[in-house]
């Protein structure tokens, strides 16, 4: 019984609203000296005057969510700079096209059907192209199954024609592939001079061709026919030196606007697969 006057005096000495306020579970003081310092000592926080449901408990107290908005903002940020960093990292590790190559005049036929066309074109005599030789090689040996690399032997003098109608000669007794490489090596690796007919047959002999039929074919309708053809394709692509790259009959590639071997590799390799994309897309 005594303790009742107390527990009066102490519920005089604070006062509440008619409603009182709920921060969530507690009542909320809001006039008053002992409230005024339990505000003070306690700060209100800003809250729904409701319990909030799951869903919206980070908008009725935001607070304890900051450290979770700050892993997401921590997430983003990471995710966008590996994302910026992998754009980086394409562009440094391919190879710029734009302005490396020529665009042909009108676009020329092609002769591998539907797979995408790229045309190789040398003279054995050239010490550029026999440079130019083990980057061209290692694109035929991984080339995607799409491409198809063809030859063109270049003809700029008279004295060209020989290489032009060896190449024709070997390809047509089935061994231009195993004897391209050789008689580069022939030329510029041994120094050995096969600028004429009698060299040639005497070169193509010590690689297992029958010299009778090196000499028939050689001074044949067929080798001359594509000697000419040959001359002609190589006026239609506008070449000016070689080695030079001609991608499906409609961009050409030079070292001189390349910058180097392998970058017209590159290039060419880029421009077969913008037409190869370009023609799934027609189909």
């Amino acid at each position: 019984m005594k303790q009742r006057p107390t527990m009066v005096l102490l519920c005089s000495a604070v006062s509440f609203n008619a409603r009182p306020r709920r921060a969530g579970h507690r009542f909320a003081p809001t006039g008053g000296p002992v409230a005024q310092e339990a505000r003070r000592t306690f700060p209100r926080r800003r809250v729904l005057p409701f319990p909030p449901p799951k869903s919206f408990r980070g908008l009725a107290n935001p607070e304890p969510e900051a450290p979770m908005m700050n892993r997401w903002l921590c997430r983003l940020v990471a995710i966008a700079w590996i994302a910026a960093a992998s754009h980086a990292g394409a562009q440094s590790a391919g190879v710029d096209v734009e302005g490396r190559y020529e665009v042909l005049q009108p676009p020329q036929l092609t002769e591998t059907g539907d797979r995408i066309e790229v045309v190789d074109v040398f003279w054995y005599g050239c010490p550029a192209c026999y440079r130019f030789l083990p980057a061209m090689e290692a694109f035929e040996r991984d080339k995607p199954e799409y491409v198809e690399v063809r030859r063109l032997p270049a003809v700029f003098r008279e004295n060209w024609i020989a290489h032009a109608r060896a190449y024709y000669t070997a390809r047509l007794l089935g061994v231009a592939e195993e004897t391209h490489r050789a008689l580069f090596d022939e030329i510029h690796a041994n120094q050995r001079p096969t600028d004429t007919r009698e060299a040639l047959g005497a070169f193509y002999e010590r690689h297992g061709v029958d010299r009778a039929e090196f000499d028939r074919t050689y001074d044949s309708f067929a080798v001359e026919s594509l000697v000419r053809k040959s001359v002609l394709m190589q006026q239609r692509y506008g070449i000016r030196g070689t080695p030079s790259v001609v991608v499906n009959g409609k961009y050409r590639v030079t070292g001189r606007l390349a910058g180097s071997y392998e970058d017209m590799i590159e290039i060419a390799r880029a421009l077969a697969d913008r037409e190869y994309e370009a023609q799934r897309a027609s189909n």
